[in-house]
């Protein structure tokens, strides 16, 4: 047999691949991608409240594909809006109020009209060419029947609220749940167990876990790796008052959605899927919202005992 010898396979191996290097560059073609021109648009998010005044931040989208740093973010907000609020009889002029509390620090607060269970509220905003209008119901208040805390599997003092609604018996009612600790969050914070539907219980008792809420700056890190075990269950010896609100279709629907947008992670590639607002114009983006409510406090100990607060 033959040997094969690789000195003289030396000279055409690497012809070979230089020929299948130079075949490849040829292939390769640089591709342009033309990006969407930025426009500008308002971003509105309002809420009403069962004997609050409207509150309204209006601010203006940033562009994907620019550059975000603090001057940025100081351009979105737009103090110079004329902004109103209406029941049909009255109308809320909104003024430009400050808080360092929570963002956006700027928003529009009114001082006449405060809100009401089973009444329509009318938004209007107007700034330069452009106006916004939106309308919102304020549902009947929900009522917590009771809270109990259970233990969670595996922990000795650390565990989940349960909250105990009954729904009504005519479907088409939506629910978004907060909490707060007393002593350490001055906000009440969105819960994990968010928002709710009686599509599936209509008619029946909602059993709503609570367990420390998120959205706020305060008493939560930056980074979801960062929390401890107690930064998310309830612990024994502490004190949170449970809130549950009664939101109307439109403003459901609208914190549904984009969240749904949210968990593909800002991947401007994934599955798209649609925010769907309740402003009447088309290209304002946000929700103008109404919400009842009722709250309850538990001061949680280790046989489950509370204090009620109706």
């Amino acid at each position: 047999m033959n040997k094969i010898n690789y000195h003289k396979l030396k000279p055409i191996i690497a012809f070979v691949v230089i020929l299948t290097a130079c075949i490849s560059m040829s292939c390769q073609k640089d591709i342009e991608v033309e990006l969407p021109t930025f426009v500008p648009r308002l971003v509105v998010e309002g809420r009403i409240e069962q004997g609050e005044f409207a509150e309204v931040s209006v601010m203006q989208n940033l562009d994907y594909f620019g550059i975000v740093d603090e001057n940025t973010i100081r351009d979105i907000i737009i103090p110079d809006a004329f902004v109103t609020v209406s029941d049909g009889f009255i109308t809320d002029t909104l003024e430009l109020v400050f808080s360092l509390v929570e963002f956006p620090y700027v928003k529009y607060r009114g001082k006449t009209l405060r809100g009401a269970a089973d009444k329509t509220y009318h938004l209007r905003i107007e700034h330069e060419a452009d106006v916004a209008t939106a309308s919102t119901t304020i549902p009947m208040p929900p009522v917590i029947d009771s809270l109990k805390f259970k233990l969670e599997h595996g922990y000795d003092s650390l565990g989940i609220i349960w909250a105990y609604v009954q729904d009504p018996d005519t479907i088409g009612n939506f629910y978004r749940n907060y909490t707060k600790v007393v002593g350490v969050e001055t906000l009440f914070k969105k819960n994990r167990s968010e928002f709710i539907s009686d599509k599936l219980l209509n008619g029946q008792v909602l059993y709503i876990p609570m367990i420390k809420g998120y959205g706020s700056a305060e008493y939560q890190p930056e980074n979801n790796d960062e929390l401890e075990d107690d930064d998310i269950y309830i612990k024994i010896g502490e004190t949170i008052i449970v809130k549950v609100c009664s939101i109307d279709y439109d403003n459901y629907t609208f914190w549904r959605t984009l969240y749904r947008q949210r968990s593909s992670g800002g991947n401007p590639f994934a599955a798209s899927s649609s925010v769907r607002s309740n402003f009447n114009e088309n290209g304002v983006l946000g929700v103008w919202g109404g919400y009842s409510y009722d709250i309850d406090t538990m001061v949680v100990t280790e046989d489950g005992q509370f204090q009620n607060s109706h």
